[in-house]
């Protein structure tokens, strides 16, 4: 296994890099979309779409803050909770996560579009090279991390953000695993 020396915009995917077959399944929404889907809505209080989430993200609040033209917030909320957020929202079964428990199920109305939406707001974010948050005050601990795919990527995001210092190691010269070499549809 060799040690990643990759820099950290290396690890960044880029949006709207995906060309002919490779092309995002479901494109992006518009900014007046967006904003028409996130007024959509309704910010329910006990938020199903959230209890849906295997990562647990704030959905009604990420939403919310994109109805106010507020993309920042809304990627903050998302990456505070998942690092992969911008990864999650291509892949995630959405249709059968938040989607799947979105209230407007139950009028046969059509759910709020969760995974575009917060491709919206990670993209944003990733197109700026912007985190909301960067490695913690160090704690003088180290650790190795053997494996770069998914997992070991939100893993490593954490120690940082604790504040230990972190090392990946990989079989394959470039970390992501199926991220990078490819997810099947």
């Amino acid at each position: 296994m060799a040690q990643n020396p990759l820099p950290a915009a290396a690890l960044r995917p880029v949006p709207g890099h995906r060309n002919g077959p490779f092309a995002e399944l479901a494109p992006a929404l518009d900014a007046s979309e967006v904003r028409l889907e996130a007024n959509r809505c309704l910010y329910c209080f006990d938020a199903p779409c959230t209890r849906a989430c295997p990562t647990g993200i704030d959905v009604p609040a990420f939403i919310q803050k994109l109805a106010t033209g507020n993309r920042r917030g809304a990627a903050r909320v998302i990456l505070s909770a998942n690092v992969l957020g911008a990864s999650c929202a291509r892949v995630c079964p959405t249709e059968v996560l938040c989607e799947g428990a979105c209230v407007h199920n139950l009028d046969q109305k059509r759910p709020i579009p969760i995974g575009r939406l917060q491709r919206t707001a990670t993209d944003w974010a990733l197109e700026r090279n912007w985190l909301p948050f960067g490695p913690g005050a160090s704690t003088g601990k180290r650790v190795a991390i053997v494996g770069a795919g998914p997992a070991g990527l939100a893993c490593a995001a954490e120690l940082r953000r604790l504040g230990d210092a972190v090392t990946l190691y990989d079989a394959r010269e470039w970390p992501g695993g199926l991220g990078t070499f490819g997810i099947a549809e």
